[in-house]
Parts: C-alpha cells; sequence; structure tokens
C-alpha cells in the first residue's frame, strides 16, 4: 500500500529523487540564475571561420580563461547570445571579435540578468568601447563600431556598472520547485518508465517532434551543405536513373568543393526523390518536402521502438544526443544509413529476430524474402558512406564472435546463407556501377575529377598551388604535424561539441558548461557499462567491448587522418556509426548493469538535449514564413 502524501515513509520513498532534485536544482542556479547573457549583434566579411571570445572581470581582477566564453563564427551577420557569470561580480568585458588580422563591425552589444536592469549599447553609443590589444582602427559609423585589429589577438574593453532592478525574480523559487516536483513525478513513475525501457520510446517521440518542428520553422537553408543534399533529392523527383556529369540538369547541383551528392552511390538521394513524388500533390516548398523525408526516418524508428521492446536497447544511444535528432531534420544522408544500422543491428544480435533465424534455422520462414530483404540492407549499407563501413566490420567481427560462442548450431549453413545475402549485395552494388559506367563512360571516376577541376571554386581545385588553396586543404603537404589538427585546430573539442550539440552552419553552440556536463555524463554512461560488464561479465564480454572499442577507434583515428591529409572535417555525424556499434554491447551487457542506472544518466542525457535542441537550435536557427517562401 502507498505511503500517504507527503508523509515521512512518503519522502523516504522518495529520497533519492528529492536528492537528484536539490542536485538540479543547484545545477540551475549556478549555470542559469546567477549567470548574465552577453549579446552582440556582429558583421564579419572576412575568412571562413573563426572564434568570437568575451572575457570578463571585477574590480582589480586579471582576465583570465576561466572567466570566457567563446562562439564559432564565418563569414556573414551574427546575433550572438554566450553566457558570462554573475553580473554582481562584473565590472569589466573583454570583446575579442576575431582570431586573426581583419575587420568586423559591431552593430550592438547588451548585458543582461535576472534582478539586474539590462544595458544595451546601440549604434550610436558604441564609442563608449575603448581599444586594449592589437587594435589598428576603432571608429563609428552609421552601422555601429568598425573594428579592424592588426593580430590575432584584437580586443576591446566595456566597462559596465550592474545596477539591482526592483522586485524580488520569483522566475527562480517558482523554477526550482518545478525542479523538484519534476524529480519526484519522475520518482513515483519510475518502475514503469524503466520496465522494458518506456523511456525510449518517450524520448523519440519527443525527439521526432522537435525534428519536425526545426523541420519546418524556416525555409531557407539552415546547413552549410543543405543546398547541395536537396538538389540531389530534387533530381531523383524528377529523373529515375543517375545522370551524366555534364548534364546540364545538375549543373547547378556542385558545391563549392566541385563535388554534387549524384556523384555519390548512395540510395538515399534516388529513395528520398521518390518519396517527394508522393508529396508533390500538396504543393509544398521541395525544402519542406524534402526535409519531410528524413523526419520519417526518425518516425520509423519510433514506431518499431513502441513496436518490439528488444528494439528499444537499439535506440536507446538516439536519445542520447540532439544531434541525432537534428539529422533527421533536414535532407542528408548520414539519418538514413544511422537508421539501417541501428536495424541491422537489432536484425543480428536479438537470438530470434528475423535475420537469426533466417541464419540459423534448417527451413526459415520467409526464405526468399529474407534472402532480399536483408541482402538489400547489405548492399544500401556497402552504398552508403565510407564512416558506415566501420560498422560493417564490427558486424563481421560480431557474427564471428556469435559463431564462436554457439549461437548457431550450424556454422556452415550460417556461412553458406551470408554468402546469399553477400551476393545480393554485392548485385546491388554492381547494378549501382554500371549505372554509373552507361551515363558517364567507362572511367566515371576521371570523369568526376575532372568536373572537380572544372566546377571547384579556385581555392579548392586540384590544380590550384598548395599555398594558395584553402588553409584547411591538405595540411600534411603543406607541412603542418599532426599536433596541428589536434591541438591547433583543437579536432577532438570540435568534434565532440558537434557530436552533442551543433546548428545551423555549425556556428550555434551551447554554453561550454553544457558540454562539461555532457562529457560527464557520457563518460560516466559508458564508464559504468565497462566497468560493471568487465567486473559482473563473463570474459566473452570482455572480448565484445574490445572488438567495438577497436573499431570506434579505427573509425576515429580514420577521421583524423583525414582531417590531416585531405580537408579538416571535424564533424560529429562521422562518428555516427559508432551508436549501433555501443547498442549491440548494452545488449549483451544489460544484465551486468543496473538497469536505473542507466536510465538516470541517459535520461539526463536526454534532458540536457532537449534544452539544447530548443534554446540554442530552435531558438537561433533563422525562421521564415512557409507562404512567404512558396508565395
Amino acid at each position: 500500500m502507498p505511503a500517504p502524501l507527503l508523509s515521512p515513509d512518503w519522502f523516504r520513498e522518495r529520497r533519492y529523487a528529492l536528492l537528484v532534485g536539490i542536485a538540479l536544482s543547484i545545477l540551475y542556479l549556478w549555470l542559469v540564475a546567477f549567470r548574465g547573457e552577453f549579446e552582440i549583434h556582429i558583421d564579419s566579411p572576412g575568412k571562413d571561420a573563426t572564434f568570437f571570445k568575451v572575457y570578463w572581470a571585477g574590480e582589480g581582477q586579471d582576465y583570465s580563461e576561466s572567466r570566457s566564453r567563446r562562439a564559432r563564427i564565418r563569414t556573414g551577420s551574427y546575433q550572438l547570445k554566450v553566457p558570462v557569470g554573475n553580473l554582481g561580480g562584473i565590472a569589466r568585458l573583454r570583446i575579442d571579435p576575431i582570431e586573426y588580422a581583419g575587420e568586423v563591425t559591431i552593430r550592438s552589444v547588451a548585458l543582461g540578468q535576472t534582478g539586474f536592469e539590462e544595458i544595451i549599447l546601440g549604434p550610436g553609443e558604441l564609442s563608449t568601447l575603448a581599444p586594449l590589444a592589437q587594435i589598428e582602427t576603432l571608429e563609428t559609423t552609421g552601422e555601429g563600431l568598425r573594428v579592424v585589429t592588426s593580430g590575432r589577438d584584437g580586443n576591446v574593453e566595456w566597462r559596465v556598472s550592474p545596477r539591482r532592478s526592483d522586485g524580488i525574480p520569483w522566475i527562480h523559487p517558482a523554477n526550482v520547485l518545478l525542479i523538484l516536483g519534476a524529480c519526484l513525478l519522475l520518482a513515483s513513475s519510475a518502475a514503469r518508465l524503466v520496465s522494458e525501457n518506456n523511456y525510449v520510446v518517450a524520448g523519440l517521440i519527443t525527439a521526432t517532434v522537435l525534428a519536425a518542428i526545426m523541420a519546418t520553422v524556416s525555409t531557407i537553408y539552415t546547413h552549410p551543405d543543405e543546398h547541395v543534399h536537396l538538389e540531389a533529392v530534387k533530381y531523383y523527383g524528377d529523373h529515375w536513373l543517375p545522370p551524366s556529369l555534364d548534364s546540364p540538369d545538375i549543373a547547378h547541383t556542385f558545391s563549392d568543393y566541385g563535388k554534387s551528392r549524384l556523384s555519390t552511390y548512395e540510395l538515399y538521394y534516388p529513395v528520398a526523390g521518390y518519396f517527394t513524388r508522393l508529396l508533390a500533390p500538396l504543393k509544398t516548398a521541395d525544402l519542406i518536402n524534402a526535409r519531410s523525408f528524413n523526419v520519417l526516418l526518425l518516425a520509423v524508428l519510433l514506431l518499431i521502438a513502441a513496436a518490439r521492446s528488444r528494439f528499444r536497447y537499439f535506440a536507446l544511444p538516439l536519445i542520447i544526443s540532439p544531434q541525432v535528432w537534428y539529422l533527421y531534420s533536414y535532407p542528408n544522408s548520414d539519418g538514413f544509413e544511422l537508421m539501417l544500422s541501428v536495424i541491422a543491428a537489432w536484425q543480428i544480435a536479438v537470438s530470434d529476430s528475423a535475420l537469426n533465424r533466417f541464419l540459423g534455422e534448417e527451413r526459415p520462414r520467409r526464405f526468399l524474402l529474407c534472402v532480399l530483404m536483408f541482402g538489400a540492407l547489405a548492399g544500401a549499407l556497402l552504398l552508403g558512406k565510407q564512416t558506415f563501413w566501420f560498422f560493417l566490420l564490427f558486424l563481421l567481427f560480431y557474427l564471428l564472435w556469435r559463431m564462436r560462442l554457439g549461437y548457431y548450431p550450424d556454422v556452415r549453413r550460417v556461412w553458406l546463407r551470408v554468402a546469399m545475402l553477400a551476393g545480393v549485395a554485392l548485385v546491388m552494388v554492381g547494378t549501382r556501377v554500371a549505372l554509373d559506367y552507361a551515363a558517364n563512360g567507362p572511367d566515371p571516376r576521371a570523369k568526376f575529377q575532372e568536373y572537380v577541376e572544372k566546377t571547384a571554386k579556385p581555392q579548392y581545385k586540384p590544380s590550384t598551388p598548395k599555398e594558395d588553396k584553402h588553409i584547411y586543404l591538405n595540411l600534411r603537404d603543406r607541412g603542418k604535424d599532426l599536433d596541428v589538427v589536434l591541438q591547433f585546430l583543437d579536432w577532438g573539442t570540435v568534434t565532440f561539441a558537434t557530436a552533442f550539440g551543433s546548428y545551423g552552419y555549425t556556428q550555434y553552440y551551447a554554453s561550454d558548461d553544457y558540454f562539461a556536463a555532457v562529457r560527464w555524463l557520457v563518460c560516466l554512461l559508458l564508464g559504468a557499462m565497462v566497468v560493471y560488464a568487465l567486473i559482473n561479465g563473463p570474459p566473452e564480454m570482455h572480448v565484445l567491448i574490445l572488438l567495438a572499442a577497436a573499431c570506434a577507434t579505427l573509425l576515429v583515428c580514420a577521421s583524423i587522418w583525414n582531417s590531416w591529409n585531405e580537408n579538416f572535417q571535424a564533424q560529429g555525424r562521422y562518428m555516427a556509426p559508432i551508436l549501433p556499434m555501443i547498442s549491440i554491447v548494452y545488449y549483451h551487457i544489460r544484465h551486468y548493469v543496473g538497469p536505473r542506472l542507466i536510465a538516470t544518466l541517459a535520461l539526463s542525457l536526454f534532458a540536457l538535449g532537449v534544452y539544447s535542441f530548443i534554446f540554442v537550435g530552435l531558438s537561433r536557427i533563422a525562421k521564415t514564413s512557409y507562404y512567404m517562401a512558396v508565395g
């Protein structure tokens, strides 16, 4: 019988929820209530990418990296918001607009915090900003403050005198009560949420809704490659077969790098293009139609999770990062291939799945359907991005691991049926290659290189002297050590950030505190899985963890190698194949790890992800009216 409401026994049963609520309340007060927000409207017409930084200090304090925040910017106009310290202790701010010698225009700056009067400097008031170091020109124009820096560390100073506002900021006590109430409510339903991983379904519902909102709030491009993805999808909305690279129908599909997504073998583009034909009668914008397909992919994963409880183990990694949900809000092939990988992981790991019945039973049902269906799944992954080949490599090792442990009664039969699936996959690959040969001649790769040279911008052309190429290209050929990639360009930090919450043209990030919290929770989640499995699990589980870690490490090394030798691309989406690897490991070690611990850590990451997606992604993505876009 449940304890009476608010009785000592009631509180005793929920003591852990109260402790979590108190910890979250303290975190809220530290990260939100006692933090100011610095906002700047800045125009950066210079180089491709740099960091804007702001430092803060009290009277008599020196500026310090521990009291600073930064935001990544590219060429364009930005309305940046970054958290700073408590305004009660701030007297000066140092603004570092760019990290190179160049020019920017500051249109306005503002500083605010609940309980303080907001301080705003518009275009006519920015003359109060004083030069500190490496400032060549500082002049007020009709547009704002023109700043010309003479080096990598040019900065100006803003002296402020924050004044407390009248009244009590009731919003913070109210939010603390909401946090405590939410924790107690979750504690009351914890058993139901943890049972059969129901929280994964709830998380996927939220993620799908958020992805759908992100897909429809804007009808302008909100991702650097979105227009290239869209043009490839639109081509297959009007054509059935791959094009010739010199066809005038695809001249507009080439990127600045001289590459078109239509030159790849990925199945995403024809499948998405054929899907958009179904939406043509709705007369909606092409961009919305293409985004709708990716939202549908996430909805498919949600429906499978709702119908199959064991699939939730494999969908669990999808709710821990908002970057995954973002992949399903705009046209790109990564979301498609991640969906196929998660389904493949589910089918190969669950002993009584359709795939394992096909591999292990002497007379499985729907034999021919299984051959075609799972062969096509393997073929689609083979035709996909090379990053997902590392997941296929892990599946091969995993299959050998299962055979070694006796999961299949007849190993010879398994190899025979794997050969059948491989045959279907190779027929798919061969057909796609043959279609490319038919369109582009016997040497399509040579034709591709020819069109890269013809259509790329000068700084990306293969024939351009290396000293004149883009600064992120061919770093090794330019004599740059690997340390330049890992330390100066900070490959690890940027990759982690773009794996757990960057939006738009990768310029919208959450605060460093958000990423610090995510980093700790991810380490705790993975650490708990590994430690519990090593302590409680048998040796074969140790081997499985090593196999997954080896394949994941190979993927990381390949990404670093590509950034050093080809093009610096520190993008978290390249790490997506690691998620289904983790899910397979978790499915096998689930009996050795406390489900409530995993649920607590996963839901904590999910809650941070919802915050990032809404208050960083959705709030900062440029929004337009649908009617303006199509009318």
